[in-house]
């Protein structure tokens, strides 16, 4: 834990709020520049789900509800499936985009082609923090997303896995399952908040894969296997069902998993904390799950940076570790300042993640750590 030693020493407190503050207004200032003119595509006219679900998180956390409105209207328009007499088994699913109008990207101009699991649980989140936050009447479809997301549920052999999409034309389920479209904890939260027995038992059972994949990693260093496919176990074997394709894994990914499983799996979140902790600020895109080094020449904090330290610093949060969070927050910036400089072909979902992390560190940095 040196580098939290050193990055203390060295840090300025006045001056890295000074710059936190700033920045933080630069980025929502960007964020709703990007919603004022309609610039919520990516490439081939295609809006994503999560770009508009994790904004959307963001403002609810900040009780933005200029920013949070808009993002909400188009998520129950244009993203979560509302069918129940002509389609009732896709009633409540979540759509992983939709192809916009070129001249109007708020508008869709092709069917729905297929849903989205991670897509489905961040909308989820943003609509009941949006509940929350500006007393909205949406705690029924956040009802019907989780039980349309529980269908993506199946056994194979002895594998349980949530399959990662069900493809609305030709009315099949993906056969694999990726380890991002768990979040075991925010399944807990709501199956308490509902009274859901059902939805109890998906939380446990998302809690048991991810737990088998912190453990059938063979180095224990704390990254996480993130492919599940238990069809190829009858040619490989069954400890093939868990993997990491080529042997590598994103460091954003173990991340992202590891920021959702805080309270489900603490071991697998503080080991995924301690591993990128020891690797700032030099914390690389990509590592071998064998060894632990690293896989490519990309620095994380130069390729991708919102994408890795964003979820990191959610992580330090939610593990109430204040050192963490003083550690991560000044390499957060440094990319917070480079993207809005950027011309980043994912720009909309960047600036959401790296709004949300700087809102959970400032509400988190506003009160007296519990230890």
């Amino acid at each position: 834990m040196q580098v939290i030693r050193d990055t203390l020493a060295l840090a300025d407190r006045s001056e890295l709020m000074d710059r936190e503050r700033w920045l933080y207004a630069e980025l929502r200032n960007e964020a709703d520049r990007l919603l004022h003119n309609h610039e919520i595509a990516r490439d081939h006219h295609r809006v994503y789900a999560v770009d508009l679900a994790q904004l959307a998180i963001y403002a609810a956390l900040a009780e933005d509800r200029a920013m949070y409105d808009p993002l909400r209207a188009l998520m129950l328009e244009h993203l979560v499936i509302d069918t129940p007499v002509d389609d009732p088994y896709a009633h409540g699913m979540v759509a992983w985009g939709y192809t916009a109008d070129p001249d109007d990207a708020t508008r869709r101009v092709e069917p729905l082609d297929a849903s989205g699991t991670t897509e489905a649980l961040r909308v989820a989140e943003a609509l009941i923090l949006g509940v929350d936050a500006f007393g909205h009447d949406d705690e029924p479809v956040v009802r019907d997303i989780l039980h349309a997301y529980a269908r993506h549920q199946t056994i194979e052999g002895d594998t349980w896995y949530v399959r990662n999409y069900f493809n609305l034309g030709t009315r099949g389920f993906a056969t694999n399952c990726f380890l991002i479209d768990l979040d075991p904890d925010l399944v807990a939260r709501l199956a308490e908040r509902f009274d859901d027995d059902g939805l109890r038992e998906l939380a446990d059972r998302k809690a048991a894969l991810i737990e088998r994949c912190r453990v059938a990693a063979p180095a224990g260093h704390g990254l996480l296997h993130q492919m599940i496919r238990p069809e190829i176990a009858t040619a490989m074997g069954d400890r093939y069902v868990v993997y990491s394709a080529n042997g590598h894994e994103q460091t954003n990914l173990t991340l992202t998993v590891a920021e959702r499983c805080v309270t489900t799996n603490p071991d697998a979140a503080r080991a995924a904390l301690d591993f990128a902790l020891d690797r700032l600020p030099r914390l690389y895109l990509h590592y071998d799950t064998a060894t632990g080094r690293p896989a490519r020449g990309f620095w994380a904090t130069a390729h991708g940076g919102p994408e890795t330290l964003a979820p990191l610093l959610r992580l330090a949060v939610h593990l109430d570790d204040p050192d963490a969070v003083e550690a991560i927050l000044p390499e957060l910036l440094r990319v917070a300042d480079e993207l809005l400089e950027s011309d980043y072909t994912v720009k909309l979902y960047a600036t959401g993640e790296t709004l949300w992390a700087l809102e959970l560190a400032r509400q988190y940095l506003d009160r007296p750590p519990s230890r």
